[in-house]
């Protein structure tokens, strides 16, 4: 029953559960059409996954939504968020019906799904016939095809992005809405819609014109530890939140200019540093994407913006002496190791003469400044992964230090010509784990005792760990990692923290435990609420 892998989501351990061990992975496949008109995609309900890395060869299978069987309620291309509690909500999608009607445009849709990350998980979805206002999941007031959902740091849910629909609502792109999701009940509660409050700002309002265009297919959206959202596709994008005058729209986009842009459909990944004494880093990169005008040509450039913590709009674009990638990628994955490193996955181009499409079997790592004491100077490559990795490819990070990637499209990665019917390959049905090198070093540090809760600005809280290293300078290191939430190339969860921690002094006997005292993010801005990997790096680089 397997499809083409669309959506991946790294589960933390489930929440009626007291283990603090999970490598569970949500998987979420887009279903072949294989019916009639009537019904697009047979009589068969929308399925999705779950994966346990410890139980490898188990794959279990459950229904969205068992009441609809015409792909109304069809996951693909939909947003998908972690929630604070650990469930994960979905919003938008594709409307098979409306698509199938109307001469295979992707329309958008509207509905809300809500997984519940329980040690037996379960759908909570708007039954056929329910009253949208009844349903435990109301569906969004705008339909959405590639919308982007955010986690913000009052646990409220932000979604921003496409919508396709141009006969009811053609503004939906230039639109955006908030959601409160209660973990324990399973409801989601969509805040009041009153036009100007939740639409971007319009002609006429008193924050000026803003523009979004730029950013309506999946924009790449990260929280800023200024508390403003970061949104970039090829241009870039700061909304400030409750900074407008005009109490009818207290938000507002701003532009960050700069000569220097972002490759279209680039990847990114985002940075935050908490060391410095004076005040916090941050940093985003982005990396790859497409040529400007030039949809097919994939580019090889990494981009680096470091973000004005005063200012985010202020902030300027870099390429100078940021080392670029070896190979051009458009559709690529950047995940974030455990060691802060960052890894490029995946990608193609295509020849616009001869049509051939190239596709990059081996990945790349980058150990960035910033977060190694002595960054690398170039992008390394690494061993190839055994399958095409292109677009609606999945990449994450496990607990285990691993790396899990899979599906994609084998062929047809473009969009252009009489080549570009969709038609299954093996690649779209396999996963593949890759291996660090840090996982065949036998002197890795261990984390022995450590707390299940960190309380936002907690000073001093002791962390056990067996560095197994006689040294405490050198890579050592302490650092969360936002658990993985990817699809179409795109993880707004992916967030490395470094935290600040005290001077301490190793145990002699590098078997024995060392207690380090580290500080917790400050506020929610930083991290906001929800579950995070744990790191520690001993001074030799190992995680």
């Amino acid at each position: 029953n397997w499809a083409e892998i669309t959506h991946a989501i790294l589960l933390p351990p489930a929440s009626d559960s007291s283990s603090m061990v999970s490598n569970r992975v949500l998987i979420v496949c887009r279903r072949y059409d294989t019916g009639s008109l009537a019904a697009p995609g047979g009589d068969v309900p929308v399925e999705t996954f779950v994966w346990d890395r410890a139980q490898p060869g188990v794959v279990s299978t459950q229904v969205v939504d068992p009441d609809r069987i015409d792909g109304s309620d069809e996951l693909f291309c939909a947003g998908h968020v972690l929630t604070a509690g650990g469930n994960v909500l979905f919003v938008g999608g594709t409307e098979e019906v409306l698509q199938t009607i109307y001469g295979g445009a992707f329309w958008g849709q509207q509905m809300t799904h809500l997984f519940m990350n329980k040690q037996v998980p379960y759908w909570v979805y708007q039954p056929e016939g329910m009253p949208p206002e009844d349903s435990p999941v109301p569906d969004m007031q705008r339909s959405r095809w590639y919308p982007t959902a955010v986690r913000l740091p009052d646990k409220s849910i932000l979604v921003a992005g496409h919508g396709f629909n141009p006969v009811s609502v053609p503004d939906s792109a230039q639109t955006r809405e908030r959601c409160d999701v209660d973990d324990v009940a399973g409801t989601v509660t969509w805040r009041s819609y009153n036009g100007s409050l939740l639409l971007n700002n319009v002609v006429g309002s008193g924050c000026g014109i803003t523009s979004l265009v730029d950013l309506q297919v999946y924009p790449r959206m990260h929280q800023l530890i200024n508390g403003d959202m970061f949104a970039s596709l090829s241009q870039t994008e700061v909304l400030h939140f409750d900074a407008c005058p005009d109490t009818a729209n207290p938000d507002r986009w701003s532009m960050i200019a700069a000569s220097v842009h972002p490759a279209p459909d680039a990847a990114t990944v985002h940075y935050i540093d908490l060391t410095p004494e004076t005040r916090p880093a941050e940093v985003v990169y982005t990396l790859g994407g497409s040529v400007e005008g030039r949809h097919t040509l994939a580019s090889n450039r990494v981009r680096r913006m470091d973000v004005s913590t005063a200012s985010p709009a202020a902030s300027t674009w870099v390429q100078m002496a940021v080392p670029q990638l070896n190979v051009g990628r458009l559709r690529l994955h950047v995940v974030v190791l455990l060691d802060g490193s960052m890894v490029a996955i995946g990608g193609a181009s295509k020849d616009p003469g001869t049509r051939v499409e190239t596709f990059v079997y081996h990945p790349e790592r980058f150990a960035p400044p910033g977060v190694f004491a002595s960054p690398e100077a170039g992008w390394s490559y690494l061993n190839p992964h055994a399958h095409e990795r292109t677009y609606h490819q999945v990449s994450l990070l496990l607990p285990s230090g691993e790396v899990l990637c899979g599906g994609g499209q084998g062929i047809s990665v473009f969009a252009d010509g009489p080549d570009s019917a969709l038609i299954p390959v093996p690649p779209w049905y396999s996963v593949e784990v890759y291996q660090p090198f840090y996982l065949f070093q036998t002197n890795r540090p261990k984390i022995t005792t450590m707390p299940e809760e960190l309380a936002l600005g907690a000073r001093d809280v002791p962390l056990g760990v067996k560095l197994r290293s006689t040294s405490s300078g050198g890579e050592t290191r302490v650092a969360l990692i936002g658990p993985g939430s990817v699809t179409h190339a795109m993880d707004s969860g992916q967030v490395y923290i470094k935290l600040k921690f005290d001077p301490f002094t190793p145990a002699l006997d590098p078997e024995q435990e060392t207690t380090i005292h580290f500080d917790a993010p400050p506020d929610a801005n930083v991290a906001p609420p929800g579950w995070y990997l744990l790191t520690v790096v001993n001074a030799e680089g190992l995680p």
